[in-house]
């Protein structure tokens, strides 16, 4: 979308100065992407993954935007089901960073009636539920859930706190 920008730009010849910065935004995204795609890729390779581990480092990156609270209770779980919880509580994490305004998170990951429950509440601005979002981050997490023979949902309206839901059963999870 800042390549589309910056090529508008580019065509006017009063605009050098939006170009610049719409270029140089661009280019911060790219690298960005490029990073977390090699962190993404390094993480499956890793036969050692952790859930908790890696839930705890994501919060330490993130803290100094809001204050993250974590609650995992989880039994041992394989490799691919805990990387794929990674991924929705990272995009979940992420989104609150970006859109929430908010000082707290608190996520927690337990299993209940054997069903893998994760639940992140933020006490943000909230949005409304039925305006179409141009963002992938909850479609990913809605798909992902899915995949997993589970369910999401989501609880906010906006100027309201927002509560994220994910149920997989452990059945189809295992």
């Amino acid at each position: 979308m800042k390549l589309a920008l910056a090529q508008r730009y580019s065509q006017a010849a009063d605009n050098s100065t939006k170009l610049q910065q719409t270029l140089e935004t661009a280019q911060q995204l790219t690298v960005q992407c490029l990073t977390e795609v090699r962190q993404s890729l390094q993480t499956i390779r890793e036969s050692n993954f952790e859930l908790n581990t890696a839930l705890h480092t994501l919060a330490d990156q993130l803290r100094s935007s809001f204050t993250i609270n974590l609650d995992i209770k989880l039994p041992s779980l394989p490799q691919q089901l805990s990387y794929q919880l990674y991924l929705m509580a990272k995009e979940e994490l992420i989104n609150v960073q970006k859109h929430a305004y908010s000082t707290q998170a608190h996520l927690s990951m337990m299993t209940v009636d054997h069903q893998l429950m994760v639940t992140l509440h933020d006490n943000g601005c909230g949005f409304d539920i039925g305006t179409q979002s141009s963002g992938y981050g909850l479609q990913g997490i809605k798909e992902r859930a899915q995949l997993l023979g589970g369910q999401f949902t989501i609880d906010s309206s906006h100027q309201q706190r927002t509560t994220l839901h994910i149920t997989i059963p452990l059945s189809t999870a295992a």
